[in-house]
């Protein structure tokens, strides 16, 4: 079974108990799948896995879900569903892995409803193209969102970027930001 594995950010490949596995033009290196998990036991590297789903707790959910599939230009899934209550949240589909969840209220508060989890999320980020984020960016001032920071580079999963930080209608924090254009990925730019 051929798997593609995660990015890795040197330009000439990646050297691997002796092996040489070279980028192809995604910056992915296709290897056999049971080859890639003996090399990564062997190399004491952590468990391979993909972020399935974040969930916000939300106040007015119809707001919430016309920002993220409007603005964001998400799309949305389950929504007629919800609405017609045969199932107990709507969702946005963020990549073809990941989805985030819209508790509505009744989910998070009041007599039944799941335990809330702490209110620690400081913010997420979305990595788009650069002609999605300058598209992003119309919308967003459009549609009246303030940009609270950037353009800015910050350093992430696949190196520095250039971000703006703005926030959802329930005030959640997001990072939006490209790759193209940068050539250093290992500075991390935070707070200079």
């Amino acid at each position: 079974m051929e798997k593609q594995i995660p990015r890795f950010s040197h330009a000439q490949g990646m050297h691997v108990l002796g092996m040489e596995f070279a980028n192809d033009l995604n910056g992915f290196s296709k290897i056999d799948y049971e080859t890639w998990t003996t090399i990564a036991c062997l190399e004491g590297r952590n468990m391979e896995c993909l972020m399935d789903h974040i969930v916000l707790n939300v106040e007015d959910d119809e707001k919430m879900v016309a920002f993220y599939s409007e603005v964001l230009m998400l799309p949305t899934e389950r929504l007629a569903q919800y609405r017609a209550g045969e199932v107990p949240f709507p969702s946005v589909r963020f990549n073809p892995d990941t989805v985030i969840d819209l508790f509505p209220r009744a989910l998070w508060r009041g007599e039944g409803a799941l335990p809330r989890g702490h209110e620690n999320l400081n913010h997420f980020c979305i990595a788009v193209s650069k002609p999605e984020w300058e598209d992003l960016l119309k919308r967003l001032q459009a549609n009246g969102v303030p940009i609270e920071e950037g353009p800015v580079d910050r350093w992430g999963a696949h190196g520095t970027g250039t971000s703006i930080y703005f926030r959802d209608p329930e005030e959640n924090l997001i990072e939006a930001r490209y790759y193209e254009g940068h050539d250093n990925p290992e500075k991390c730019l935070l707070g200079t």
